[in-house]
């Protein structure tokens, strides 16, 4: 039982916890997503189950949040879960300033993830660490934010729409306002409303995954994730020498959109992800990275 499942999740749950409750439905041990959401936060979690975990890496992996800031308070953990820090009065700041300001946080960003995350160092996470009273250095990542619009200012409250890279902490984000402002801010609300190619329409509650039978009707082929990909098909006998992990010369010269492809069998079967490569002399070599086993029916 291999697809892509798009679950809308609830505030109040873990991504783990969606994992288990998925685990517990299908039976199914291996599933991954493509990124996780804070309990408070709603929305698209993509997860991917069996095959499907092995082209989680070229799933694209944008993201697009509704979020909500409360400016003039601040907390630990950087969104209204936590233990409040300060409180300042906000009536003084205008609505110019704020769109200033948020315009301003467009393209390349130097983000140091908040002590409250799941990204270990050293081996831990920085969340048991937080909660243990402990703040350690982090780096700062380079992220992108594609696109910010104010879609509503009521203060405290100022409502965004944000489209950015993976990786992007909008908690970070929401701090980031409240000092360029003065008055500091968290995260009051957060809905992710798309992930690449998977929007919030595409997804489902998990109140639905009431049976292995419901699962398998609502799993997506897992081609879906990467329809983005250039395809490739090869003969029975180039078939089986990408199975046995083989390059394959193509008589071709013909551009690629990107150096990654959908590798199928002429049954239209999807066999592999592959890699485009050229030869100092132009010629075109096919390398496969991730040899999959099942076909595009995930209902079989």
């Amino acid at each position: 039982m291999s697809g892509i499942l798009i679950i809308n999740k609830p505030a109040g749950l873990t991504s783990h916890d969606v994992i288990d409750i998925l685990r517990q439905v299908s039976g199914v041990r291996r599933i991954g997503h493509t990124g996780t959401l804070d309990p408070m936060a709603t929305g698209v979690l993509v997860t991917c189950l069996e095959q499907a975990t092995r082209i989680i890496e070229f799933i694209p992996d944008d993201k697009e949040y509704q979020a909500v800031l409360q400016l003039g308070t601040t907390s630990d953990t950087l969104d209204r879960t936590g233990k409040i820090l300060s409180h300042q009065p906000v009536n003084h700041i205008s609505e110019l300033q704020i769109k200033t300001e948020v315009a301003e946080l467009i393209g390349s960003l130097k983000q140091v993830p908040p002590m409250f995350s799941a990204i270990k160092i050293k081996g831990r996470r920085l969340y048991e660490l937080a909660r243990a009273g402990q703040s350690i250095p982090r780096p700062a990542r380079t992220v992108e934010i594609y696109d910010l619009k104010i879609t509503a200012i009521n203060l405290p409250f100022v409502h965004l729409k944000i489209h950015c890279s993976s990786g992007t902490y909008i908690r970070s984000l929401a701090e980031t306002v409240g000092e360029k402002l003065g008055c500091g801010a968290l995260l009051f609300d957060l809905t992710r409303t798309r992930v690449g190619p998977f929007g919030l329409e595409q997804s489902i509650q998990l109140p639905q995954l009431n049976s292995l039978i419901t699962l398998k009707k609502l799993l997506k082929p897992m081609e879906t994730g990467i329809n983005h990909l250039p395809t490739i098909t090869v003969s029975p006998n180039d078939a089986q020498k990408i199975k046995n992990g083989q390059s394959l010369k193509q008589n071709t010269t013909r551009p690629f959109p990107n150096h990654y492809v959908r590798i199928y069998t002429n049954d239209a079967n999807l066999l592999a992800i592959g890699k485009v490569h050229y030869s100092p002399n132009n010629e075109c070599f096919l390398k496969p990275v991730k040899v999959l086993t099942v076909i595009n029916d995930v209902s079989r």
